[in-house]
């Protein structure tokens, strides 16, 4: 994806070991099925406003809200970074033989995910606070393990 990625590993034992046993017999269409479900998964916590693991994201902060309401921008401050859509639209998927790749084109997707320093016009700097959205919530380590079972007609986890 142009604009950057973030490559995310998966640390769960049952899920390496569907893959190990996959390695050679899973195709495109079942890593673009994982690829969809986590991009669904990841739009869904923007609208939950909350991590993959669950933590609910930093509010945002009074000064932020103000500067909306200024604005007019009165549905952006209910909506942590929802304000205009445009990261959460760049939230997409592409899938190749061997992997499912989630992200964004969006330059400023690392910022929130991370959280850092942005250079804000007429404001100077100010601390962004972490609010990941890109990852794999236990949910989706079982779904993964669910769609890599079907694929080698074992039970469903």
């Amino acid at each position: 994806m142009a604009g950057g990625a973030i490559t995310i590993g998966v640390d769960d034992a049952e899920v390496q070991a569907a893959i190990a046993k996959l390695a050679h017999g899973i195709g495109k269409s079942t890593w673009d099925e994982i690829g969809g479900m986590v991009e669904t998964s990841t739009k869904q916590r923007f609208e939950e406003q909350r991590g993959p693991d669950g933590t609910p994201w930093a509010p945002l902060a009074p000064s932020t809200v103000a500067g909306m309401l200024t604005r007019g921008r009165a549905r952006g401050s209910a909506h942590i970074l929802r304000q205009k859509m445009h990261l959460y639209r760049s939230i997409t998927h592409t899938a190749t033989d061997r992997e499912a790749i989630i992200g964004s084109n969006r330059r400023y997707a690392a910022l929130h995910q991370f959280g850092g320093t942005a250079g804000m016009k007429n404001a100077g700097a100010r601390a962004v606070p972490a609010r990941p959205f890109l990852g794999l919530s236990r949910a989706d380590l079982d779904e993964v393990v669910r769609i890599l079972a079907a694929q080698i007609g074992g039970s469903e986890a």
